[in-house]
């Protein structure tokens, strides 16, 4: 299991982030291939990065998850560790290498990326669905 870098103190405890709302941690890949052709391969805890990091994801991804609904768009997914043959990608996203850009992303995007993701977990039973934290109140 990896843990968000961005979550850890600087004495490499999980630091308390109450505001954050999905899970900083990640099992494995997603690879989401778009009916254009375009690969992207990501951590399974990429609504994590969006929603609680405000990360920026690469101009060509926005588009994709724009223009495709949720139902077109294939998934693969796999384990990380212990991981020998390569896939074969057109990019690979959200990776905590080299710069981390952040910025604002509609919430029409935010809304369709949920959706692939929660589709990406529904077709592949043993992985960990994507969850929201639940809030002191038991509101997520």
């Amino acid at each position: 299991m990896h843990m968000c870098v961005y979550c850890i103190d600087p004495d490499g405890k999980l630091a308390n982030h109450p505001e954050h709302i999905y899970s900083f941690s990640s099992t494995g890949d997603i690879i989401l291939v778009f009916p254009n052709g375009d690969r992207f391969e990501m951590p399974d805890m990429v609504l994590h990065y969006v929603f609680d990091h405000q990360w920026l994801p690469p101009q060509e991804f926005i588009v994709d998850v724009l223009t495709f609904e949720a139902e077109s768009v294939e998934t693969e997914r796999f384990q990380t560790k212990g991981l020998v043959v390569s896939k074969p990608i057109d990019m690979k996203i959200g990776y905590l290498q080299g710069e981390f850009p952040t910025g604002n992303v509609t919430e029409e995007f935010k809304v369709r990326l949920v959706k692939i993701i929660e589709k990406a977990a529904a077709d592949y039973p043993w992985m960990v669905a994507p969850k929201k934290k639940e809030k002191s109140n038991g509101m997520a």
